[in-house]
């Protein structure tokens, strides 16, 4: 307290001279620790979004065959570099993003506390009196904390602000579009066991190749606009499974449904990369029995 230049940085100057190396080593640890579950949470926040339709896809690298949750995405890291980077620059000092840090884990904190009580409430089936009961506290301390980083909003308090808007802007204009675009796709589609039908027909013009159709819950409109069939075809829905390794004899059987047309489920483990073909003459082995050599395959 005698000492006035002490306000400018008070966690420090609390330290005696002896102990200050140890503090600023301590505090370095610290803040490398935090910046890798940012990352971490980082890349775990984004897989989750795309798995809710709210991102697009994006590739996502498994670091581990036993734990799905180790998971690395080079595009959300390179992203997080550029953004680091910029608030460093452009804020130029720790003490100008002091407001901005503020503003960000105080409302990190009272959306934590509200996402908390639907969570008991609805997640858990508690009823809502005990729920409200249960998170009345942390809502009003969160609401204070927040009221008085508020006061420095034009020092730097709008960055994590402006930063959330724009990914919420992102992410809800994706999901939209998504929704119509499905929309649309039901309601100029057709019906897959009707479509069927109708080709099986032996006067259907048909060219003499295979052809693999890669849908995830099936379709007939690859095949309606190619307007010739070809003499094989496969009809193949890729099943996201839990395992991060599936046994490859266990990712593919065939069931042929019509003249010319099999129906093969797959269930693509996390870890497979660029084994569509193998994949393809599994589920021959165990089903279709049609051979059909590497250049006739489309």
């Amino acid at each position: 307290m005698r000492d006035t230049s002490a306000v400018q940085n008070p966690f420090f100057h609390s330290f005696s001279r002896e102990l200050l190396v140890p503090a600023v080593v301590l505090a370095t640890v610290a803040t490398v620790i935090t910046s890798q579950s940012v990352i971490s949470g980082a890349f775990s926040m984004t897989r989750q979004a795309i798995q809710l339709g709210f991102l697009s896809r994006m590739k996502v690298v498994y670091t581990s065959a036993h734990e799905a949750g180790q998971i690395y995405l080079p595009r959300v890291n390179w992203v997080l570099l550029v953004a680091v980077i910029a608030a460093v620059v452009g804020f130029g000092s720790s003490s100008a993003m002091a407001a901005a840090y503020g503003i960000a884990v105080t409302v990190t904190m009272l959306m934590t506390t509200t996402l908390t009580f639907f969570v008991i409430s609805e997640g858990w089936g508690i009823p809502k009196p005990v729920a409200v009961c249960a998170t009345t506290v942390f809502p009003a301390v969160d609401v204070l904390l927040v009221a008085s980083c508020s006061l420095k909003f034009l020092q730097g308090g709008w960055f994590p602000l402006v930063m959330g808007m724009g990914v919420l802007t992102a992410m809800s204009t994706w999901k939209r579009g998504r929704q119509l675009l499905f929309e649309s796709l039901e309601r100029d589609g057709l019906e897959l066991v009707p479509f069927v039908e109708s080709i099986s027909r032996e006067d259907m013009p048909r060219a003499p190749r295979t052809a693999v159709y890669m849908v995830a819950n099936g379709g007939p409109g690859r095949a309606r606009d190619a307007r010739a069939l070809r003499r094989r075809g496969y009809r193949r829905g890729a099943d996201a499974h839990q395992l991060l390794r599936e046994p490859r004899d266990h990712r593919a059987h065939a069931r042929r449904r019509h003249v010319g047309l099999a129906r093969t489920p797959l269930r693509r483990d996390a870890a497979q990369r660029g084994q569509r073909r193998r994949v393809l003459q599994a589920a021959e082995q165990r089903g279709h029995r049609a051979r059909h050599p590497r250049a006739d395959l489309s």
